[in-house]
């Protein structure tokens, strides 16, 4: 049997002014971490945007069986709302529920719509979760013949951990390509470790952050009909360094969020300069070693982690 793939973004940026997730009003503890002793949290609503927020869509189809994967725009996901989302999608394709995933590509610049900031606004959670349904059925409804292939880039120097300095950090770049039958790039998944929140507080326009910004670049870049995914690593302990990278470290100890200093240093140009690092690893590991998987058939693999205190 083929393998099928079909992609698709829908807009989903809402349309007034929302709480933004990310930089939440917070108190600090004496013998707490130190990247948050000079911190402070956003004091306002949402006030425009910079990029829409975008929920991108990839469904791959295999013997029958389809699975669905999700980028959105935002800090975080909550089960209610992956719940509301498979749902619904079930209700117009045949996917099973356990095979759609919903990923946040963690920007501290979306909108907040699990409450982090402030109470849940029902209306704007309706609203992403349409939104997300309509990019599912919209990439099974584009489903066609393709192949798959896989590349695995580095992008060193630009990440740091923010607990211990000397600690490694992951920084591998993993690119996995959908191709149609001429070539062309249907979408573009690819991974790495690192905080978004090279732009601070003092932020308050939405924003992707350097994940949106390297999806746009990918996009610009294999055209209007590609779709690039970015999906969030194991970030919990890794920040971007300070620019320039080679002369400063964790960003939040140069440039606390909400301080004058981040002004300076963690700015919009910042942020999309890391993401075209980021897209640009991605097209040179793609155009050097990418890799076409054998076969047709579709294995997923899941595994849930339960944290406890």
């Amino acid at each position: 049997m083929v393998l099928k793939v079909g992609a698709s973004r829908v807009d989903v940026t809402p349309s007034r002014a929302v709480e933004m997730a990310g930089y939440p009003v917070i108190r600090t503890q004496a013998n707490g971490p130190q990247d948050h002793s000079k911190y402070k949290g956003r004091d306002s609503k949402s006030d425009g945007l910079i990029d829409p927020v975008w929920a991108r869509a990839v469904v791959i189809s295999s013997e029958g069986t389809n699975s669905a994967l999700v980028s959105l725009d935002i800090c975080v996901i909550f089960p209610e709302l992956a719940r509301a989302v498979r749902e619904r999608v079930a209700e117009s394709i045949k996917v099973d529920w356990s095979l759609i995933e919903i990923c946040a590509t963690h920007t501290h610049s979306g909108p907040d719509i699990s409450g982090m900031s402030g109470a849940i606004e029902q209306d704007l959670e309706d609203e992403m979760v349409l939104g997300i349904v309509e990019a599912i059925v919209n990439a099974y409804k584009n489903l066609e013949p393709a192949t798959i292939t896989t590349a695995v880039g580095q992008l060193n120097g630009v990440s740091i951990n923010r607990r211990n300095e000397s600690d490694e950090v992951d920084s591998r770049l993993p690119v996995i390509v959908a191709r149609r039958q001429d070539n062309s790039v249907i979408a573009v998944i690819y991974s790495f470790s690192c905080h978004p929140i090279l732009v601070g507080a003092q932020n308050t326009k939405l924003y992707g952050d350097f994940p949106g910004a390297a999806s746009r670049k990918l996009e610009n870049w294999y055209g209007d009909k590609s779709v690039a995914l970015f999906l969030q690593g194991a970030c919990g302990d890794i920040n971007p360094r300070a620019f320039p990278y080679s002369k400063m470290g964790n960003i939040t100890i140069h440039a606390p969020s909400g301080s004058d200093e981040a002004l300076r240093i963690r700015t919009i140009s910042d942020a999309e300069r890391f993401g075209e690092a980021i897209a640009g690893v991605v097209i040179s590991s793609v155009a050097v070693s990418e890799r076409e998987t054998n076969g047709s058939q579709l294995h997923t693999v899941g595994k849930s982690i339960v944290l406890v205190n």
